[in-house]
C-alpha cells in the first residue's frame, strides 16, 4: 500500500526514469558504449564520489555530475546522497576556509585535482 506522502515521489520517479533511459540510449548511440561499459562508468563515478567526499575534494564532482547527466546514468540512492553531501557540505566548508584567507592569496587548484594514483586508490 502507498501512502499519500509516497505518491509524489513515485510519480516523480516514474517521470524521471524514462527520461534518463532515453538519455542513456542517445548517449550510447553517440559513443558506441555497451551497457556493460556504461555500467562500469557509473561504478567509477561512484568510487570517485566516495573518494572526493572522504577527502573533502568536491571540485572533480562538478564534472562527474555533468557526465552522469550527459550519459543518463541512474545512480543508486546512496551514491546520490554522497554527491549531495560532497557538493553541498564539503563545498560550504571550503568556502568558509577560503573566506578566512587573504583575498590576494592564490587558490591552489592542484589540491582539488585527482591524480592517476588517486583514481587507482578509488578502485582498490
Amino acid at each position: 500500500t502507498t501512502t499519500q506522502s509516497d505518491e509524489p515521489q513515485q510519480s516523480s520517479l516514474s517521470l524521471l526514469h524514462p527520461q534518463l533511459r532515453a538519455q542513456q540510449v542517445a548517449f550510447q548511440a553517440h559513443t558506441n558504449l555497451t551497457n556493460a561499459q556504461l555500467h562500469m562508468a557509473g561504478k567509477a563515478l561512484t568510487y570517485i564520489a566516495d573518494f572526493c567526499a572522504k577527502h573533502k575534494r568536491p571540485k572533480p564532482l562538478y564534472t562527474a555530475w555533468e557526465k552522469i547527466k550527459e550519459a543518463g546514468i541512474i545512480l543508486q540512492e546512496t551514491t546520490l546522497s554522497t554527491y549531495l553531501y560532497a557538493l553541498s557540505t564539503v563545498a560550504l566548508d571550503n568556502d568558509n576556509e577560503n573566506n578566512n584567507h587573504n583575498e590576494n592569496d592564490n587558490d591552489n587548484d592542484n589540491e582539488t585535482l585527482l591524480t592517476a594514483s588517486d583514481c587507482v586508490q578509488c578502485l582498490v
